[in-house]
């Protein structure tokens, strides 16, 4: 079982890096955000606007309905992949009869890609 102080520490990672900006969403994630807005979540669909495969602009169409900036929807949306990602290892190590699934789990969240994310 983890720590307490393990999950506030990786917590509290992620919590600095929520206003930390990627190149990429000027480019990509705002006018796709500013499309749905425009056309509404379920409209949007009529005519091709992204290039990046569809499950993911369904989970992205469903957080544009909330009251938030969008920085934080596309960050909301990371972080409860990243939750599923950590859920995935944790069950997977269970299968294999590997020790401590939880510090797996951990790992995963403290890899560079996952917090870059």
């Amino acid at each position: 079982m983890p720590r307490a102080w393990h999950i506030i520490l990786i917590a509290a990672l992620y919590a600095l890096l929520i206003p930390i900006e990627a190149p990429d969403f000027a480019v990509y994630f705002y006018p796709w955000l500013d499309h749905i807005h425009a056309s509404g979540p379920v409209s949007a669909f009529r005519e091709p606007f992204a290039n990046y495969s569809p499950p993911y602009l369904y989970l992205l169409a469903a957080v544009s309905v909330l009251p938030t900036p969008q920085l934080i929807m596309v960050k909301l949306l990371a972080l409860v992949a990243l939750a599923w990602l950590a859920f995935a290892v944790q069950r997977l190590c269970i299968a294999l009869r590997i020790d401590r699934p939880w510090a797996a789990a951990m790992f995963f969240l403290c890899l560079p890609t996952a917090i870059l994310n």
